[in-house]
């Protein structure tokens, strides 16, 4: 067996840019003016990680964890104006209170008599951050998580088959909206080998991504990407391989990524 445990502190400062300091505004864009502060602290970041491993070889276990904590001194943040036409002005200042929490464990297992690896993970991530509109403290507290299920089986030289489903969940809500944004989502990843005879592979893998509808995000986001190979091998030791691949066979393939802030 193989176990560590490590917590390590860090702290550190974080000085006010030329930008943030600097009076004078910025009017290059007359609806969105930036102002400096000199009377701006500098950060202090206190930041504080736990991790822990447990790894049992002969029975091919492991279980682990970390977490990550930091709060912040003196955060610079942002004041933000805005007048009835649109026009915002945003200087900068000091803020007390935002800190950043996030985490992750697992356990992993081989139940070698089937072949089969056996897993479970998970993750949180929270965030408590300040600001101030139109002289209103506007506290936003964002919180995600997610858990997941890694299935592996194999059989040498017969065929390999793997998925993994995850499901998460995000809520953002800031004090002064009475909004409050909360969506899941679901990201699944299935793959499958087959070996043929004539030293023949055929693989098909599948990325199947789930995205709740929001207010904003309105539109359908569901996707499909869809991947397809056959291979040929060849010299000794397999050494050589020919390979014809199909990539986004359902051409459903698209980025997106939601955010909200304040």
């Amino acid at each position: 067996p193989q176990k560590r445990l490590g917590v390590n502190y860090n702290g550190n400062t974080r000085q006010p840019t030329l930008e943030q300091l600097q009076p004078i505004r910025e009017n290059t864009d007359p609806l969105n003016i930036i102002t400096g502060n000199p009377n701006l602290k500098q950060e202090f970041r206190h930041s504080i990680n736990l991790n822990y491993n447990d790894f049992k070889i002969l029975t091919s276990r492991n279980l682990y964890f970390s977490v990550y904590y930091a709060f912040i001194d003196n955060a610079i943040s942002n004041s933000v104006n805005v007048d009835d036409v649109g026009k915002r002005i945003t200087q900068f200042v000091n803020v007390d209170g935002n800190y950043l929490l996030n985490g992750y464990a697992g356990y992993w297992k081989q139940i070698k008599k089937w072949n089969l690896n056996l897993g479970i993970n998970g993750n949180v991530n929270i965030s408590h951050n300040t600001n101030f509109i139109n002289g209103l403290e506007n506290v936003n507290n964002n919180r995600s998580g997610s858990v997941g299920l890694n299935i592996n089986h194999d059989k040498e030289k017969k065929y390999s088959f793997s998925i993994n489903p995850r499901f998460g969940y995000t809520t953002s809500r800031s004090s002064i909206s009475t909004v409050k944004t909360q969506y899941w989502t679901s990201d699944n990843e299935v793959d499958a080998t087959v070996e043929l005879p004539w030293k023949l592979q055929l693989n098909t893998n599948a990325n199947i991504s789930l995205r709740e509808k929001t207010a904003v995000f309105g539109d359908n986001n569901n996707v499909v990407k869809w991947n397809a190979w056959l291979a040929k091998k060849f010299w000794k030791a397999n050494s050589g391989e020919i390979r014809f691949s199909i990539f986004d066979i359902l051409d459903q393939n698209i980025g997106l990524r939601r955010s909200a802030t304040n």
